[in-house]
C-alpha cells in the first residue's frame, strides 16, 4: 500500500508540472521570460514525449525570435531537463539557453549544475541551498555572469569557477581566506560584501588586473587596489578604510561609496581622484579639509551626519571649488550661513535637513537649477522657501512649529493651532505662526501621571476650545480620558476612567465622544458630564486603532483584527463590515467623494466605497505600518507611515476611470518626515493633519509644517 501511495503522489506531482509547463509554453515568449524564476518541484518523469515535442517546438519559435538570449525557462522545469539524456525530444531546448535564472529553487543540487548546458552564458543560483562547497561551474566555459549569493558554492574557493566569468557576486558566502581570483582574468565585476569571511591582504592582491568594480565590506591592512588601473567603481561602505588606505587606491575610480567607515579623519585626502564624479560617506568624520581636496569633477556628493554620528563639517564648510555639482547631501551637518553661498549654481538636489548652523539670513537665490530641496528642521526662511518654489523647485519643508515631541499624537483646532504631547503627561497647544514656545501647556498631576502614562489620543470638541484628551498605562490594559480648556477655564469635568487602553478618539455630531482601545469595545461618552459612560454594547475581535466618523453621521472603527466595521451609533448596531486587509486596519479617513480610506499595518490602502461595502481601489508607495490619513488641501489623499514616509495621491483619478474592480494608484508626491524616537508603549510614533492655510502638519520628531505642490485632477473623457 505504501508503494502504491508514494506511485500515485509522483503521479500527480507529475500532473501538476505538466500542468505549468503546458500553460508556459502556450504562452507568448514574454510570459514565458516572467515565468523563469517560478519555484515549485518538478518531478524527474512523468512528462510524455508530445509534451517533449511540443517543448522541442517551442523552443525553436522562441529561439528564432529572440536567437541573443535564447529561451527563458521556469526554473522547474529547467530541473526535469537536466536529467534528460541526450538523446531525448526536448534535450536541445535547455542546450540552446543562454540565460537561467535557479534562484531559491530548493531542487537545485550539483547535479543539476553538471547538467547544464556549456553555452550558458547567464546563471543565478542564489539562495539555492542544497548547492554544496563541491559544486563546479568550470563546464560552462562560456559563462559570463554568475550569482551564488547566499549558497555554499564557494566555501571551497573559487578555483571550481570559469575563467570567462566577467561578473561575480558572492554576497553572505563562506569565502575561504585563501581565495584566490588571479584565474579569473576576464572579471569585470565583483560582490564580496556580505560575506562571512573577511577580505584579507592576499585575496584583494589576487583580484586581476581587468576589475572595474569591486564591492566589499571589510578592509585589512595594508590592503591596496594599485594593480587594478581599470577600476572605475568601489563600494566599500561599513569597512574600516582609512585614509591611508585612500592612498593606495587607484586614480580611475569614478564612483566611491565609503558610507559609515568609522577609520576616516576629517583630514582625509582625495586629491589622487581626478576623475571622481561620486562620492557617498554618510556617517564619517570628513570634515573641512577632506572637503576642499575633493576634485572640481565631482557630480554627486553626501556626507550626511547622523543623531548618532554626527558630521565634521563646520559653519566653514565651502563647496564653491566643485563647479559641476548636481546632487549634494549635507543633512545633519553644522555647515552655515557661507557654505549655502558657497554651493555651485547648478546644482539641481539639494538635502540639508537638521542643518542648524543655518539661520534665517541664508539665501538660495543663486540656485536658480535648484528642482529638489529637502530642508526640514532646518531654520530658512518662508520667503526663501516660496521663492523656489516659485522656480519650479520641490520644497515640501515650510517650517517647524517645536522639535518637542513625545510621540506623534496631536489634533488640529479649526483656527489652526496644534495640540500635541511634547512630554510624559504633558500637553501643549502651538500657534503655527508664532513658533518655537507654545500658547498653553498643561501638566498632569505625578499621582495622575504614575497610573496613566501616555497620551495617546486626543480630539478636538465641537466648542473648538475644548480637546479630550485620551491616557494610556504603562500595561495598556486601561485608561482614561479627561478634558483640557486651551483657553485655560477652571471648570474640570474629571477623568472618565475606562477598563481599556484609549488609542482613538472621535468626536459625534450631537457631541457626544467615542472612544475605542485595546480591549475592542467602543465607549460611548459625554465629555461634559465626567465619569458617565453612555454605552459600550459596540465590539471588535481585535484592538480599536482608529475612529471616523462618515459623511452621513454613521461611525467607522478600524481594528487590528483586520476589518472596519460601519456603526449606527444611535441603535448601537453594526450595520456593516469591509473585510479585506492581512496585516490589521490602522488608520481611516473619510474622502469628499464619498468614498472611505483605510490604511493597515503592512502599508497597504484600500478605497472603499461604502454603501456598496467594496473595494474599489488600492494605493501603492507605502510599505510599512500606516499610522494616518488624511485629506489636502486639493482634495487628494495623504498617509505616512511609521518611518515617516508620506505619500499623497490623487484618489479623483482611480474614481473617475469608473471602474467596478480595483484600481491601482501611483503617488503623485513623496518624502520623508521626522519621527519620534521615543520608545513609548502607546501613541503613533508619527501623525499629519491638513492645516486651515492649506499646509500639511505632521507630528512625531516634534511639530513641522509641510507644503505640496497644488495638483488638478487630471481630465477623463466618459467618466462616471
Amino acid at each position: 500500500m505504501a508503494a502504491a501511495a508514494c506511485t500515485q503522489l509522483c503521479h500527480r506531482a507529475a500532473g501538476v508540472a505538466a500542468l505549468a509547463l503546458r500553460r508556459a509554453l502556450l504562452a507568448p515568449a514574454p510570459v514565458v521570460a516572467a515565468a523563469a524564476t517560478m519555484r515549485f518541484a518538478a518531478p524527474r518523469t512523468g512528462i510524455d514525449n508530445r509534451l517533449a515535442r511540443r517543448l522541442q517546438l517551442h523552443s525553436t519559435t522562441t529561439a528564432a525570435a529572440a536567437p541573443a538570449a535564447g529561451p527563458l525557462l521556469p526554473a522547474a522545469v529547467v530541473v526535469w531537463l537536466a536529467f534528460l539524456s541526450p538523446g531525448h525530444a526536448a534535450a536541445a531546448t535547455l542546450a540552446a539557453a543562454t540565460t537561467i535564472d535557479l534562484s531559491g529553487n530548493p531542487d537545485v543540487t550539483d547535479a543539476v549544475i553538471a547538467r547544464l548546458p556549456p553555452t550558458l552564458r547567464a546563471l543565478n543560483v542564489s539562495k539555492c541551498k542544497n548547492l554544496t562547497r563541491n559544486v563546479s561551474f568550470t563546464h560552462l566555459t562560456a559563462l559570463e555572469s554568475l550569482d551564488c549569493s547566499n549558497t555554499h558554492a564557494v566555501d571551497a574557493g573559487v578555483a571550481s569557477l570559469p575563467p570567462s566569468l566577467q561578473q561575480l557576486r558572492m554576497g553572505d558566502c563562506n569565502l575561504l581566506p585563501t581565495a584566490n581570483f588571479s584565474q579569473l582574468t576576464a572579471l569585470r565585476v565583483t560582490v564580496l560584501a556580505g560575506t562571512a569571511t573577511k577580505a584579507n591582504k592576499a585575496m584583494l592582491d589576487s583580484l586581476p588586473p581587468s576589475l572595474e568594480e569591486l564591492d566589499v565590506s571589510s578592509w585589512p591592512p595594508g590592503a591596496s587596489l594599485t594593480h587594478l588601473p581599470r577600476l572605475r567603481v568601489l563600494r566599500a561602505a561599513h569597512s574600516y578604510i582609512d585614509g591611508a588606505a585612500l592612498a593606495m587606491l587607484p586614480p580611475t575610480l569614478v564612483e566611491l561609496n565609503l558610507d559609515s567607515c568609522r577609520g576616516l579623519s576629517s583630514a582625509a585626502s582625495f586629491a589622487r581622484f581626478p576623475h571622481l564624479r561620486t562620492l557617498a560617506a554618510r556617517h564619517t568624520e570628513l570634515g573641512n579639509a577632506a572637503l576642499a581636496s575633493l576634485p572640481p569633477s565631482l557630480v554627486s556628493l553626501d556626507l550626511s551626519g547622523s543623531d548618532s554620528k554626527p558630521s565634521a563639517l563646520t559653519a566653514a564648510a565651502l563647496f564653491s571649488h566643485l563647479p559641476v555639482l548636481r546632487v549634494l547631501d549635507v543633512s545633519r551637518t553644522a555647515i552655515g550661513d557661507a557654505s549655502v553661498a558657497s554651493m555651485p549654481a547648478g546644482l539641481e538636489v539639494l538635502h540639508m535637513s537638521r542643518c542648524g548652523s543655518v539661520t534665517q539670513r541664508a539665501s538660495l537665490d543663486h540656485l536658480a537649477a535648484l528642482r529638489k530641496l529637502d530642508s526640514c528642521g532646518t531654520d530658512l526662511p518662508r520667503a526663501t522657501l516660496a521663492a523656489c518654489r516659485a522656480r519650479g523647485c520641490v520644497a515640501p519643508a515650510d517650517g517647524v512649529v517645536s522639535t518637542d515631541s513625545f510621540n506623534g499624537t496631536f489634533a488640529l483646532l479649526p483656527n489652526g493651532r496644534l495640540v500635541n504631547t511634547h512630554w510624559v503627561g504633558n500637553v501643549a497647544l502651538w500657534d503655527t505662526a508664532h513658533c518655537k514656545a507654545p500658547v498653553a501647556t498643561k501638566s498632569l498631576s505625578s499621582s495622575f501621571v504614575f497610573t496613566y502614562r501616555f497620551v495617546s489620543a486626543l480630539a478636538v470638541l465641537p466648542d473648538n476650545r475644548r480637546v479630550a484628551v485620551g491616557m494610556t498605562t504603562v500595561e495598556g490594559e486601561k485608561g482614561a480620558v479627561w478634558v483640557w480648556d486651551t483657553r485655560g477655564a477652571s471648570h474640570d469635568p474629571g477623568t472618565i476612567k475606562l477598563d481599556t487602553s484609549v488609542d482613538a478618539l472621535v468626536v459625534l455630531p450631537d457631541g457626544d465622544l467615542v472612544a475605542g482601545g485595546s480591549r475592542g469595545s467602543l465607549y460611548v461618552i459625554d465629555p461634559y458630564k465626567g465619569d458617565v459612560v453612555v454605552g459600550t454594547q459596540m465590539n471588535h475581535s481585535g484592538a480599536v486603532t482608529a475612529l471616523v466618523v462618515l459623511p452621513g453621521g454613521g461611525l467607522a472603527s478600524a481594528s487590528k483584527d483586520g476589518t472596519v466595521q460601519l456603526w449606527d451609533v444611535a441603535a448601537r448596531t453594526c450595520v456593516g463590515h469591509l473585510e479585506g486587509h492581512t496585516d490589521g486596519a490602522t488608520a481611516l479617513v473619510a474622502l469628499p467623494d464619498g468614498l472611505l480610506a483605510c490604511g493597515s499595518g503592512d502599508g497597504a490602502v484600500r478605497l472603499w466605497d461604502v454603501g456598496r461595502r467594496v473595494c474599489v481601489g488600492t494605493l501603492s508607495g507605502l510599505v510599512s505600518k500606516v499610522c494616518a490619513l488624511t485629506v489636502l488641501a486639493d482634495n487628494r489623499l495623504a498617509g505616512v507611515t511609521a518611518d515617516g514616509v508620506v505619500c499623497a495621491w490623487d484618489t479623483r483619478e482611480g474614481t473617475a476611470a469608473g471602474t467596478s474592480g480595483e484600481s491601482a494608484l501611483v503617488p503623485t508626491d513623496t518624502f520623508v518626515v521626522p519621527t519620534t524616537t521615543e520608545r513609548t508603549n502607546y501613541g503613533l510614533p508619527v501623525s499629519l493633519a491638513t492645516l486651515p492655510d492649506g499646509r500639511l502638519a505632521t507630528s512625531g520628531g516634534g511639530l513641522h509644517l509641510w507644503q505640496l505642490p497644488v495638483r488638478l485632477p487630471a481630465t477623463r473623457h466618459g467618466a462616471i
